[in-house]
């Protein structure tokens, strides 16, 4: 939709800007007309990008009051942030949203041959923009569904139906598929001591560590307090022990566990060598 939008309305380049209801700021999700490289890292969250809060530059504005906005001399508007920074000449911003719940904005820069936007560019890009919202809104209460919301991992039945799915897969093809369960030791100290919400922290740290270890193709959920599992399908014993040992190092030069004295213990499991189920 971000790509269309750009050809459609004769753009340079755009981004998609999702709001964070965590910390109540809209961050750079998708980019198009930029290198394949960056845009790549931008949609993996590897690319530092640009957080502004609701109210603040042209999308804040756009996101807070959910009207469309054209801004054809950057330079000259206050209300834009860095235009040489950013190198942009023009905008077009879009409000994205569902029944007046905000999720984000769709900018489109640069016109074209230096070119402004007009009228008939906001019809248009208000009907893309109501195409992306839908698009958007079903993918936010698909991830409710499945997604442990603290953490943002799968939740432990999601990750049991992948299981199942993953083993009769393994089974037919003849093939392995591993599982990692994952107990933080001493965490339950670290709440007593010092509250829930510095072990919340601690887990979500821990779950983003172990979300940039794994594969696209694996999964990973939280199963309880201090417990996680990770389903490595196509894997055998000793992938799934090569990786537990990468997280076990990894959680181990964690300043934050290391502080406070918390430690992984792990085990493996691989179907079929030592578990039919």
């Amino acid at each position: 939709l971000l790509a269309n939008a750009v050809v459609t309305l004769g753009a340079d380049k755009g981004s998609l800007m999702l709001y964070d209801e965590a910390t109540r700021e809209l961050v750079v999700r998708a980019v198009c007309g930029v290198e394949p490289n960056v845009a790549e890292r931008i949609r993996r969250g590897e690319e530092p990008c640009l957080r502004l809060r609701l109210g603040e530059g042209v999308a804040g504005k756009v996101a807070q009051t959910l009207e469309p906005l054209i801004v054809n001399q950057a330079d000259k508007d206050p209300i834009f942030l860095d235009p040489q920074l950013s190198q942009v000449s023009s905008i077009l911003c879009l409000p994205l949203h569902v029944g007046g719940l905000t999720l984000g904005v769709l900018n489109l820069s640069n016109r074209s041959a230096g070119k402004r936007f007009t009228g008939s560019h906001l019809e248009e890009g208000m009907r893309l923009a109501q195409q992306a919202s839908h698009a958007l809104n079903n993918s936010r209460l698909y991830h409710l569904a499945i997604l442990e919301p603290m953490t943002e991992v799968f939740h432990r039945a999601h990750l049991y139906h992948r299981a199942e799915d993953e083993i009769i897969r393994a089974r037919r093809y003849q093939r392995h598929v591993s599982l990692i369960a994952v107990r933080l030791i001493g965490l339950d100290e670290v709440r007593r001591q010092k509250g829930h919400e510095l072990g919340n922290k601690m887990e979500i740290e821990f779950a983003d560590l172990v979300k940039r270890s794994i594969r696209e193709t694996d999964a990973v959920g939280r199963l309880g307090d201090g417990s996680f599992a990770v389903l490595l399908p196509e894997t055998d014993s000793l992938g799934a022990m090569f990786l537990a040992e990468r997280i076990h190092q990894e959680a181990e030069h964690s300043p934050t566990m290391a502080q406070f004295s918390v430690k992984t213990s792990l085990g493996v499991c691989t179907f079929p060598d030592r578990a039919d189920n």
